[in-house]
């Protein structure tokens, strides 16, 4: 039982309970809703205030409940757990957010008390209370404790938290954040750009940051100046469309860990340092351009993909259980069945929240998954091999050109048992993310490498992560209450969102 799920108890025999939606529709067990008590217990109403009567008290098939305002779970015993407020909880980029959790994680600082609020349409804004305590202090601590979405954006700091006459928050009188506070002239702490780089990273920040006339201080955070993850991708994204780099060349990472305008301007620099040694270049015929081009491409991929399909055996079926006798080519018929299945929110949020907790990609969580079923289905088979589709335009230059470039390549596992599913994960990103980068290889070029076997088998089992487009792709895509951001990926299905449909596809031949 999670330690911050509160178990409140079944209902007493002269009461009744409803879970209801944010639609007034009954949930299902294991989901979240509205807890509806109704019963010999509840009261009349306000005196004098109808208004308030009307909201707390309703009529569910002709009999009278009260709404309590509660966000409740239950299980499959019976019992109803308490998760939080409805009027606490929030919505971040489409994204719910439960207050408590985050105060929570506050308290176990040593600050004395806390409260969350949204400020905006973008905004997390943390007021704690504490004598002395430093921002950076309380944002490394839910970094290392929350996902990044739930992490407030902007922390103040207060000596004492204003309360109203029931001794609660009054949230009426927080002051105010302003999120450039420590970046206006006016401060100790201003610091101007010294270098052109500098000067040139000042200006994409308040570009993405939409600061007007204001000016940012080189030592400021990009996420004290107002910034949120999603601005911090597109802020990446400028970066690389500017100063010409990919994702292996410079990850996202060392930017998150160094957001400051001063340690980007750095890294960026480094960005120009690898280039600085000239190339040596040579007058060659057009013809023989082209051929030293494809083989200096070619040979590194045919030794990759050499290397990784050393050992296996080829021509041998995964150990699946089938229902009948599998045909032989010559009697295939074509006819089969696909069967699917829908990410409830339930299973959204959970999906979502691992990826966030081990700072890993969809497609990568969901291979993994794959790869651990395939094992359990296989009753242990070690040495798992399996396709995927690739789009095949690794190159700029193929991205607007018409014509079909898809290729298949395959995926192979070399799966341990003693394995925790960690280092499955961390085993499957680190192959799928080489095995991307040399997909450019042609499927029949690696088929030619092991001539000896006239059927690979590995083609008859494939995974396949789909996306779907959105005409913007810093919008949020809505699974219930669970939403996907746009992060850059390493499978080459496109610069879209992740519309989390995940089509896997298990065909025997």
């Amino acid at each position: 039982m999670r330690e911050d799920i509160i178990p409140v108890g079944r209902p007493l025999s002269n009461s009744r309970c409803i879970i209801y939606d944010e639609f007034e529709q009954t949930v299902f067990v294991g989901q979240e809703g509205e807890l509806f008590v109704g019963g010999g217990g509840h009261f009349a109403g306000y005196l004098n205030r109808d208004d308030l009567t009307v909201k707390a008290l309703v009529k569910i098939n002709g009999k009278l409940y009260y709404r309590t305002g509660d966000i409740v779970r239950m299980d499959s015993n019976g019992l109803i757990n308490y998760i939080g407020r409805k009027d606490h909880q929030m919505k971040i980029h489409g994204q719910r957010i439960e207050a408590g959790e985050i105060e929570r994680c506050l308290l176990e600082t040593h600050i004395t008390a806390c409260v969350v609020v949204k400020f905006g349409d973008d905004h997390l804004v943390a007021y704690v209370q504490c004598s002395n305590i430093d921002e950076e202090v309380l944002r490394k601590y839910c970094r290392s404790r929350l996902p990044p979405f739930m992490v407030p954006s902007h922390f103040i700091v207060l000596n004492r938290l204003p309360l109203n006459a029931n001794g609660k928050v009054d949230r009426k009188r927080l002051p105010i954040p302003d999120f450039l506070a420590s970046s206006v002239s006016t401060t100790s702490k201003f610091t101007l750009p010294k270098t052109e780089m500098e000067e040139r990273v000042h200006d994409l920040w308040r570009e993405v940051l939409k600061t007007g006339d204001k000016r940012i201080s080189t030592v400021t955070g990009f996420f004290s100046a107002g910034g949120h993850s999603l601005l911090f991708i597109k802020l990446y994204h400028h970066y690389q469309s500017i100063f010409n780099f990919d994702s292996h060349m410079l990850s996202i990472t060392p930017f998150l860990q160094q957001a400051t305008i001063i340690e980007h301007a750095k890294l960026l620099e480094s960005i120009k340092l690898m280039h600085v040694k000239p190339k040596e270049w040579h007058s060659l015929h057009i013809t023989e351009d082209a051929i030293i081009e494809q083989q200096i491409l070619m040979s590194a991929a045919s030794s990759f993909w050499l290397d990784s399909l050393r050992d296996f055996k080829i021509d041998q079926c995964l150990h699946l259980p089938f229902d009948r006798r599998r045909l032989s080519d010559e009697h295939r018929t074509g006819r089969g069945i696909s069967a699917s299945f829908n990410f409830n929110e339930d299973l959204s949020k959970t999906f979502l929240s691992i990826v966030s907790m081990y700072k890993t990609k969809p497609e990568y969580l969901a291979l993994a998954i794959y790869y651990a079923f395939l094992f359990k289905l296989t009753n242990g088979d070690r040495d798992l091999c399996i396709v995927t589709n690739v789009h095949g335009r690794y190159k700029p230059e193929l991205m607007s050109i018409i014509g079909m470039f898809a290729n298949v390549i395959p995926l192979r596992c070399k799966f341990d048992p003693h394995w925790s599913f960690t280092q499955l994960l961390e085993e499957v990103q680190q192959m799928a993310s080489d095995s991307l980068e040399h997909s450019y290889f042609p499927l029949q070029r690696i088929l030619a490498q092991h001539s000896q076997t006239s059927k690979p088998a590995f083609l008859d089992t494939s995974f396949q992560f789909d996306s779907n487009t959105v005409q913007n792709i810093f919008t949020n895509v809505n699974i219930g209450d669970a939403c996907l951001c746009f992060a850059p990926h390493s499978f080459k299905i496109g610069t879209d969102e992740i519309a989390s449909k995940l089509l896997v596809s298990c065909q025997s031949k």
